[in-house]
Parts: structure tokens; sequence; C-alpha cells
């Protein structure tokens, strides 16, 4: 079986621990269905850009790349992705 974009990226992406969270999967998942439905994918957030971001963000600055990281991982406890806050 040849493996596609997705299973290239996510072999080689950093933080495993950040593939298994429940908002990468709902991601994931989205990503798929529009993909294999043929319905419009966002072509500046979508699960492989968010991959390609967060591998570009920790070549560039490993600490950025824990900080969103966390966030997001946050995101199971507050039912939202967590703002720094200087946002709120």
């Amino acid at each position: 079986m040849m493996k596609n974009e997705i299973d290239i990226i996510e072999e080689s992406f950093y933080n495993h621990d950040l593939l298994e969270n429940e908002y990468m999967k709902q991601q994931k998942e989205e990503y798929l269905d529009y993909r294999n439905n043929d319905f419009p994918i966002n072509p500046y957030r979508n699960y492989l850009k968010i991959l390609k971001y967060f591998q570009e963000i920790n070549k560039y600055n490993p600490s950025h790349a824990a900080s969103f990281a966390k966030r997001i991982k946050s995101n199971i406890k507050t039912g939202e992705v967590a703002r720094p806050s200087y946002l709120k």
C-alpha cells in the first residue's frame, strides 16, 4: 500500500502525543472527509497545513511549537483552545 502525504508527515512529526489529541483527531477526520467527498478544503487552515506549520515552527523554535501544542492539548479540559494572556 502506498503512503499518502498525511502518513508521511505524521510518521516524521516531532510530537506524536499531539497527534493523539481529540482536536487533532477531529481536524484529521474532517480533512479526510472533505477530501474523500470532493468538498472544497480551506487551503490555509486544514489538517495537512496544521502539521506542516507545526513542523516549520518546531524547526525555527521548538519552545514556540511546545507552547502552541500545550494550548491545543488544553482543549480537552476547557472545550476551547487556550489563548495567550495578551489576547484575552
